[in-house]
């Protein structure tokens, strides 16, 4: 059996080939993240991938494949919606903690892991909020730099409903799997690389 050391050593050379940067403090956030994630999956429907090398690949480092995105970029604020267990927007609050993140969530068990998530690895730029994609759109839309879903809704919809909640110059990020789905209107899709086959981000920017 292979180690949780050769795990995040994999990750770290997957980072490196996005050309951004990975800390030993980002490791070690992970590495906490990772325990707590197992543990409260022992009671909590947080995610079916509990293998160690398939959280590594399928959760942290499809989140970094955001953070390449936008890591150069001046944006001050992102939403994930349908955050679950915190992928992408949980990581990327530990990988750029200049960034105030927001995770929009509305299952409360899950709500309960991502506060406790936020605590544990003392992420300060981390806002968890309970409540449904239709309310926060009338209450706080227009207001993210960026917007982000990972499959929890099908991509048309879901780029349609992320420029309701990005500012005028704002970005929306679909993350797309392995099937290729129509592209929508005046967006670009951008592969990416994976261990088990190629995957793609969904870009709208204004």
């Amino acid at each position: 059996m292979k180690s949780i050391q050769h795990h995040f050593a994999m990750l770290k050379e997957l980072i490196s080939e996005l050309h951004i940067p990975f800390s030993q403090k980002e490791r070690e956030l992970l590495e906490m993240y990772t325990s707590l994630l197992l543990q409260w999956n022992q009671k909590t429907n947080l995610t079916s991938i509990t293998n160690i090398e398939d959280i590594v690949i399928k959760h942290f480092f499809d989140s970094y494949t955001v953070v390449s995105v936008i890591h150069s970029s001046n944006y001050h604020t992102l939403i994930d919606v349908g955050s679950g267990a915190g992928f992408p927007g949980a990581v990327i609050a530990l990988a750029l903690p200049s960034l105030t993140v927001t995770l929009l969530e509305s299952n409360h068990k899950k709500i309960a892991f991502l506060l406790e998530l936020q605590r544990v690895l003392g992420l300060n730029n981390l806002k968890v909020i309970a409540d449904r994609l239709e309310n926060i759109i009338k209450t706080n839309g227009y207001t993210y730099d960026v917007a982000v879903s990972r499959a929890t809704f099908p991509l048309n919809k879901w780029m349609a409903w992320g420029k309701k909640l990005t500012t005028k110059h704002g970005m929306v990020i679909g993350m797309e799997g392995k099937a290729s789905d129509s592209l929508p209107p005046n967006c670009i899709r951008l592969p990416v690389k994976f261990p088990n086959g190629n995957r793609s981000l969904i870009i709208y920017s204004t």
